[in-house]
């Protein structure tokens, strides 16, 4: 919701600025922009505690399920998937 209001709202903002200072409002607008957000992440980090260690758990990179093809199973494996393509002997027909 925040994304789509923003795709509303900056392209206005960014026109006035643009017909106010020129070319150079649309690289202001942006500016501007990150600069709220980085603010805001800031803000955000300093009101939240950090999470107690006995709470965390170690990361553990996991396949997406939406993805996984008999392929990238055999890559995630570390073998090498044209190894048995490479070692199979290629037939040739001879008339």
């Amino acid at each position: 919701m925040v994304f789509g209001l923003g795709s509303i709202i900056g392209p206005l903002i960014a026109g006035v600025a643009m017909s106010q200072v020129g070319p150079r409002g649309l690289f202001a607008t942006t500016v501007v922009a990150h600069v709220v957000m980085i603010a805001f992440t800031l803000w955000r980090i300093s009101r939240r505690a950090a999470m107690a260690e006995g709470n965390k758990t170690p990361f553990k990179a996991a396949m997406p399920a939406r993805s996984a093809t008999p392929q990238t199973v055999v890559l995630a494996e570390g073998s090498d998937p044209l190894a048995e393509v490479r070692e199979t002997p290629v037939e040739t027909k001879q008339d």
